[in-house]
């Protein structure tokens, strides 16, 4: 099939005309935030390629063998609008999924469903704190669309983030 130009969604290199993705950012000061243990956000317009970049930075991280780089989309959430236990349980099943997929086992899984009686509040730090437990390298999570979520689910999901962040 000949290459064409593609807007709909992440690249293929194979498919899609490109510039790589790990051109398009800062490559470096992105690695020195993550050594550096920070947090960060890749903010551009709608269609520039953004998913793509993340796609790739995970991948770039995981061949690295230093870390397990995960890439979740939590724009299933936005459905839910402002039932925040059903973006938050939806959150940490797409996590856990994406990270089953990443770990090729189903420890992640397990975790989930050790966590589904945890309150809303802090089921997503409680299981992101317990897969860092188990994990034998430092986790680097990847998530796109988080802007999807809107009120008190966003408001949930960043506090839980930033608040496991430091343990």
């Amino acid at each position: 099939m000949e290459r064409f130009f593609n807007t709909a969604g992440p690249i293929k290199p194979e498919l899609h005309y490109n510039i790589d993705p790990l051109k398009r950012f800062d490559l470096e000061e992105v690695l020195l935030l993550i050594r550096q243990q920070k947090y960060f956000v890749m903010h551009a317009p709608r269609q520039t390629g953004k998913t793509s970049c993340m796609l790739a930075l995970r991948d770039y991280l995981n061949a690295r063998d230093e870390y397990i780089a995960v890439y979740a989309n939590v724009e299933g959430g936005q459905a839910s609008r402002n039932d925040v236990q059903s973006v938050v349980k939806s959150t940490v099943d797409t996590i856990a999924e994406q990270f089953r997929g990443v770990v090729r086992n189903d420890i992640p899984l397990q975790i989930r469903d050790e966590v589904q009686q945890v309150g809303k509040d802090s089921m997503l730090a409680t299981y992101l704190r317990r897969l860092s437990e188990r994990m034998t390298k430092p986790i680097i999570l990847v998530i796109d669309e988080i802007d999807a979520l809107v009120g008190d689910s966003l408001v949930s999901i960043l506090r839980q983030i930033r608040s496991g962040y430091k343990s």
